[in-house]
């Protein structure tokens, strides 16, 4: 894929997260049936990764997709608790490149 078509595509993307963010409609990567649509919800993070979403981005994507999951509010509570951790380590990686980059 060229590389215009790499920022059309990240264009469209981040333009459809923007008005469905703005609109109060969240988004978030799905994989309901990976086998009939071949992929995998690796693959579907790797992609956005790839189109420009950034790890801070991707975290609020996940938080989105826990909040609507079907699971019980316990199960829920415990993955948006790990995901913090995850958010964090993105804080902390952050933090260490922002020290290294002004050093």
């Amino acid at each position: 894929m060229s590389t215009r078509n790499k920022q059309l595509r990240l264009d469209t993307f981040r333009t459809y997260a923007k008005v469905h963010a703005l609109s109060g409609i969240a988004i978030a990567l799905c994989t309901d049936n990976p086998v009939q649509i071949c992929t995998t919800i690796g693959r579907e993070y790797t992609v956005a990764h790839a189109l420009g979403f950034s790890p801070a981005e991707l975290l609020a994507i996940t938080r989105n997709a826990i909040a609507v999951a079907f699971t019980s509010p316990e199960r829920r509570n415990e993955l948006l608790t790990e995901l913090s951790q995850w958010d964090d380590a993105d804080s902390a990686w952050m933090d260490t490149k922002s020290s290294t980059l002004s050093s």
